[in-house]
C-alpha cells in the first residue's frame, strides 16, 4: 500500500512538473530581429515600424537595428542578431553580393531570413512591390507625357538590386521610344539626398538655360526628384520639367498637388512590414511560407492624389 501511494506521488510530481515545463515553453516569446538599412527615408521607417509593431502584436519580442544607410553598420548589425540567436531575422533592404558572407553565416546558424524588398538567394521569403511593374509603370506614363521625345536627366547609382531593376525598366522604355534621350545621368548620394539633388540639378539648369534642353527628371526612387523640385520652382521653371519618381513618399505627394511634381508611384511599405512580420513569425514556429510576396501598387497624378494625402 505504501509503494502504491509513493508511486502515485511520484508520478503527480512528475505530471506537476511536466506541467509547468509546458506553461514556461508557452509563455516563452518568439524573438524576430528586425535590421533596416536605415532608417532617413519615409520608406524605411515605415516597413521598419510596420515589422516591428506586428511582432509585437502578434505576442513575440522584436529586436530593432538600425543600420543608418552605412553598408558596415547594416552588415555589423546583422551579425550582432546572429550572436544574439533570435528566432528569425527581418532585414529590410540591403545590398547584393557584399552582404552574402553575413546572411549565409545566418543561414548556417539555421536562423530563418524573411526580406523587406531585398531579393537575395538566403531569404525564404520576400516581400515587396514589384520593381518591374513599378519601373515601366513610372516610364512609360513620362514616355507617354512627353509624346514619346525630349531629353531626360536620371538620377541613379548601380548597386542595389532594386536600383538596378528599376534602372532597367527605364531604359526598356527608352530603346522603345528613340526620340527620348539622358542628357545627364547623375549619382544620388545617401543621406542628405534632397539637398545634394537640389544642388547638382541648381548647376544643370544653369548650364542647360534654354526651354527643350532638359524636358524631365527620373528618378527610381522620390527622394532626387524632391530635390530636383525645389531646385526647378526656385528657379522659375515649375511646370516647364516634368518630374517621376517611384514610392509616394509624402512629400512627392504635397508637390503633385502643388502641381510641381508630375507623378509617382505609391508603395506600401508600412504593410510590407507588416507581412514581413507574419512570415517570420510562421518561419519561427516552424510553417511553410512562399518565396516571394508583392504588394500592389499605385500610379499617383494630380488627377487622383487627394485620395492618397491622408493615409498613414
Amino acid at each position: 500500500m505504501k509503494k502504491r501511494v509513493w508511486w502515485l506521488l511520484l508520478l503527480l510530481a512528475a505530471l506537476l512538473l511536466a506541467t509547468a515545463g509546458s506553461s514556461l515553453a508557452a509563455e516563452k516569446k518568439i524573438r524576430i530581429g528586425v535590421a533596416a538599412i536605415g532608417l532617413e527615408h519615409t520608406w524605411d521607417i515605415k516597413a521598419f515600424n510596420g515589422a516591428m509593431d506586428r511582432i509585437k502584436e502578434l505576442g513575440g519580442e522584436a529586436i530593432g537595428l538600425d543600420g543608418e544607410r552605412k553598408t558596415q553598420k547594416h552588415i555589423d548589425n546583422l551579425e550582432t542578431l546572429l550572436q544574439m540567436k533570435p528566432d528569425a531575422i527581418i532585414i529590410v533592404l540591403g545590398y547584393k553580393d557584399i552582404m552574402d558572407p553575413v546572411l549565409e553565416k545566418i543561414t548556417r546558424a539555421g536562423i530563418p531570413i524573411v526580406t523587406a524588398d531585398f531579393p537575395t538567394q538566403y531569404s525564404l521569403c520576400n516581400v515587396s512591390s514589384s520593381n518591374e511593374v513599378m519601373g515601366r509603370m513610372i516610364a512609360e506614363k513620362m514616355a507617354q507625357d512627353l509624346g514619346y521625345k525630349g531629353n531626360i536627366v536620371s538620377f541613379y547609382r548601380p548597386g542595389s538590386p532594386i536600383a538596378e531593376t528599376r534602372r532597367r525598366m527605364l531604359q526598356e522604355v527608352l530603346d522603345k521610344y528613340p526620340g527620348l534621350k539622358i542628357v545627364a545621368e547623375q549619382p544620388y548620394v545617401i543621406p542628405g539626398t534632397v539637398p545634394h539633388a537640389m544642388s547638382v540639378m541648381e548647376n544643370l539648369l544653369i548650364a542647360n538655360p534654354k526651354k527643350g534642353q532638359i524636358d524631365a527628371v527620373w528618378s527610381l526612387f522620390d527622394q532626387p526628384v524632391i530635390g530636383a523640385a525645389m531646385a526647378i520652382e526656385a528657379a522659375g521653371r515649375a511646370g516647364e520639367i516634368k518630374l517621376y519618381g517611384i514610392d509616394g513618399d509624402p512629400k512627392a505627394l504635397e508637390l503633385i498637388k502643388k502641381g510641381t511634381y508630375t507623378a509617382t508611384v505609391l508603395q506600401q511599405p508600412y504593410k510590407i512590414g507588416q507581412l514581413a512580420a507574419e512570415q517570420a513569425m510562421k518561419l519561427a514556429r516552424g510553417e511553410k511560407v512562399p518565396k516571394q510576396i508583392y504588394v500592389d501598387v499605385q500610379l499617383v497624378t494630380k488627377e487622383n492624389v487627394d485620395q492618397f494625402l491622408s493615409q498613414k
